[in-house]
């Protein structure tokens, strides 16, 4: 979604909700979820130094049902990963380049051009992101992202259901620190 059209909407949305004092969220982004929201901190305290890369992985084990209804593989399933990558790196994308692939041996009953995707893009600050969706995958459920910086790597992801360790480290979470020179 380009950011003119996003803000407008968020206007638009702004202006009629203020006057009935209604509060609005979406709520179906991974931005909420506390192995993200602890990612955030990290990223905030430079713990991976500048951000010169972000992997974001969103894939499912098996198909949508014959009766879903899907505006294609990137929009259905992209929109999640995309702000994702958004709300880690507080920019948008200025170069964006996109592929769909039917890949073999795992049909869907959906028509949704493809079952696998890959998206990368560039950010103005020359970041580059990776956006990699199946439908289909054999591995099984796997939600995670990679962001490496120029003093280290956090993996945070899902790849398994989350299951809290304890409130102050979320699980499913590393961090790779690079060796100082000496």
């Amino acid at each position: 979604m380009s950011k003119a059209l996003w803000q407008k909407d968020q206007n638009y949305t702004r202006e009629r909700a203020t006057p009935i004092k209604f509060k609005i969220q979406i709520g179906l982004q991974r931005r909420y979820d506390p192995a993200l929201l602890h990612t955030k901190k990290l990223l905030q305290s430079s713990l991976v130094g500048e951000i010169r890369e972000i992997r974001c992985i969103l894939r499912d084990q098996s198909p949508p049902p014959e009766t879903y209804s899907s505006r294609g593989l990137i929009i259905d399933m992209g929109i999640h990963v995309a702000d994702e990558a958004i709300f880690f790196l507080d920019e948008f994308p200025h170069e964006v380049r996109a592929s769909v692939h039917q890949t073999e041996a795992h049909n869907s009953p959906i028509d949704e051009g493809g079952n696998t995707a890959i998206v990368a893009f560039t950010t103005p600050s020359n970041v580059l992101g990776r956006l990699d969706l199946s439908r289909t995958h054999s591995s099984g459920y796997n939600n995670e992202t990679y962001i490496i910086g120029t003093k280290g790597t956090i993996h945070t992801g899902r790849p398994i259901p989350y299951h809290k360790v304890n409130s102050d480290h979320p699980s499913c979470f590393t961090i790779w620190r690079n060796r100082s020179p000496g």
